[in-house]
């Protein structure tokens, strides 16, 4: 009895796993595909882009945060992290960091 209610639990904790991960995956892709067309719509090419990176956090809520972190770099300003996050739906900037000159961004919303 107790092996099949250990089996139980098991099977549901791994579930669980797997849905949160098919949650973050999926979502990951749908995050980087709204940055990238928000960056579209900013007038980029695509090779002005070096990476966009994006990053899940189911803590983030708890410290007044978005879930969903962004980090986007530009070819012409490789040592220039800009980071951006989603609210109410749409990418908004929450930004920069790397040794860069605040003064010469180029990037800047």
């Amino acid at each position: 009895m107790k092996r099949k209610g250990l089996s139980l639990a098991v099977g549901l904790l791994i579930v669980i796993m797997l849905a949160g991960y098919t949650y973050v995956i999926s979502g990951a892709k749908r995050v980087e595909g709204m940055m990238r067309g928000h960056l579209e719509e900013r007038g980029y090419q695509q090779e002005e882009i070096t990476s966009v990176e994006v990053y899940h956090s189911f803590l983030s809520p708890l410290y007044s945060r978005s879930r969903w972190a962004i980090r986007v770099r530009y070819a012409d300003e490789p040592g220039a992290i800009y980071h951006y996050t989603i609210k109410d739906g749409r990418i908004k900037d929450d930004g920069i960091s790397g040794s860069v000159d605040q003064e010469e961004l180029k990037h800047r919303e």
